[in-house]
């Protein structure tokens, strides 16, 4: 119970945090990236993972293709794409922890190490 708690007290503090600046805008290199992933058609949808735009990231091409379908240029979709993608990671982050037999309180610190990482 103890580390449900704790755990939700992360996530509350994670969210107070990043939700305030989901989907304000784009940055630097999103640009390009939504270019460069745009797809037609299902074929396209293959080059996302044979073709180098700089350095090879075929998932986030993946969810930049799918972003710009279902919300073309506005920024909020991405930015909870990115979001539902991070709470994913973590969950994963967080699984991984307890595989490698670290302690439920070890493995949701680890997580929230990664988590709270401003770099």
């Amino acid at each position: 119970m103890r580390l449900l708690l704790a755990a939700g007290v992360l996530c509350t503090a994670f969210l107070v945090v990043y939700l305030p600046d989901v989907g304000h805008g784009f940055v630097k290199d999103d640009f390009f990236w939504i270019l460069s992933s745009r797809s037609e058609q299902p074929s396209d949808l293959i080059a996302l993972f044979t073709s180098n735009v700089g350095f090879y990231r075929p998932l986030v091409a993946l969810t930049f293709a799918a972003d710009y379908r279902v919300w073309g240029m506005q920024p909020f979709g991405y930015g909870l794409t990115n979001l539902i993608v991070f709470g994913g990671c973590a969950v994963f982050l967080y699984a991984l922890a307890r595989r490698l037999t670290l302690p439920p309180a070890a493995a949701l610190l680890a997580t929230a190490v990664w988590a709270f990482n401003f770099h």
